[in-house]
């Protein structure tokens, strides 16, 4: 048996894919690791199976304070799926959490585990989502946005509905944000972007009254907030699968766009717009408000990378797409 601080191992893992699917295993391989998860692919005699287990020291990450590291939350993960599944199929569909009854007795080991079904495709650059591709993706959060929701912040850790934990929306974004400007109450002066690019902090100042406004929103959507190349599975450039939900909060439709067009650019956002919406004035409402939060989070992102000590060229690529929105931002709001 493995122990908590022990990773399980494929012949384990495939036992669990048995005694929980009844299907017979046919070899085990991890696919990667991220912060808090490592993923295995089990082939089966049907269908290939992928089991996500929590790391022993996921506990240890998440504590890091001011960092947005989180346990993974594989019921509330499997609730997301369970929902969106039969209306998209381009999220996985979930079969088995460690948390149900059912299934406490199944693995030979101590950690939280999920079980869902293997994402078609593979993830692939920025440059290698096509428009359509990107349409896909705003269709896809169309279906998630609206889904039935309780709540703010992270989402609780439940299979049998979709809840945040947080009692209102301030709350729940600086449960996501550890430290987000300016719903943190701190001042720019004090924020790395002062010593980094000291002609931001005016102008961004500009953005806190607006940016407040997101704190006193009274109804909060399910959103994926971590729409970056690694989670956007594609075929030929199409959306084929959106995976990793595990920082998964309800909270402004604003914030998944802004994800988006951090690592893909404002450009391409237009396009996820034509798929999520018909309506050209929900379109253009929805893109200020996203150029309007993706202030508050590029100076989250610097706060972050200074905070972890990563390379100078990512934190100057944050700098430059801050100040590229602060840009842009300013122009919508005064027209």
């Amino acid at each position: 048996m493995a122990g908590l601080d022990t990773l399980p191992d494929g012949v384990t893992l495939a036992r669990l894919v048995r005694d929980v699917t009844g299907l017979e295993p046919r070899g085990a391989r991890p696919l990667g690791a991220g912060v808090t998860t490592i993923a295995w692919r089990v082939e089966t005699e049907a269908e290939p199976v992928v089991v996500l287990v929590q790391k022993p020291d996921a506990a240890r990450l998440t504590a890091t304070e001011g960092i947005d590291h989180f346990p993974p939350r594989y019921g509330a993960q499997c609730a997301i799926f369970d929902a969106l599944h039969p209306l998209d199929g381009r999220v996985p569909r979930a079969i088995a959490w460690s948390g149900e009854p059912e299934h406490e007795d199944a693995a030979r080991f101590d950690l939280p585990w999920a079980m869902v079904s293997k994402a078609r495709g593979a993830p692939g650059t920025a440059e290698e989502l096509t428009d359509d591709g990107a349409r896909d993706l705003g269709e896809l959060l169309t279906r998630m946005h609206a889904l039935p929701c309780e709540g703010f912040g992270l989402t609780v850790d439940q299979r049998d509905q979709i809840s945040g934990g947080a009692p209102d929306m301030t709350t729940g974004l600086l449960e996501r944000w550890p430290g987000l400007w300016p719903f943190d109450g701190t001042s720019l002066i004090a924020h790395p972007v002062a010593r980094l690019a000291p002609r931001l902090i005016e102008p961004a100042s500009r953005f806190r009254e607006a940016l407040l406004r997101f704190g006193e929103l009274r109804r909060g959507m399910v959103l994926h907030s971590d729409l970056n190349p690694e989670h956007v599975f594609l075929e030929a450039g199409r959306l084929a699968t959106l995976i990793d939900f595990g920082d998964t909060f309800i909270g402004p439709a604003a914030a998944d766009f802004a994800s988006f067009a951090s690592h893909y650019g404002w450009e391409r956002v237009n396009r996820v717009l034509e798929g999520y919406a018909a309506s050209t004035v929900l379109r253009e409402t929805r893109l200020a408000e996203s150029q309007l939060f993706a202030v508050a989070l590029g100076l989250y992102r610097i706060r972050k990378r200074v905070r972890l000590q990563q390379p100078a060229e990512r934190i100057a690529r944050d700098v430059a797409f801050l100040e590229a929105t602060i840009e842009t931002a300013a122009r919508l709001l005064r027209g």
